[in-house]
């Protein structure tokens, strides 16, 4: 049966669902300053992301939060 945009997936699954990636409200503060508020994504092995959003909006925190830079 389809769910919604979703194609009918064989069982057992060919790939793993694991997140990769798992951001669970995340707050960071620069200076004093709120930058980050309560963040919380997932990345799926495998998949092809993109994190947009307006200047200033933490993309570029998140990521060296994410790198370790």
């Amino acid at each position: 049966m389809a769910r919604g945009w979703l194609p009918d997936l064989p069982s057992p699954l060919p790939f793993d669902l694991t997140p990769m990636i798992s951001v669970q409200d995340v707050h960071v503060a620069i200076d004093g300053t709120p930058i980050l508020h309560g963040i919380t994504f997932e990345v799926g092995a495998g998949s092809v992301a993109g994190y947009v959003g307006p200047n200033g909006a933490g993309k570029t925190t998140t990521m060296r939060l994410l790198t370790g830079a």
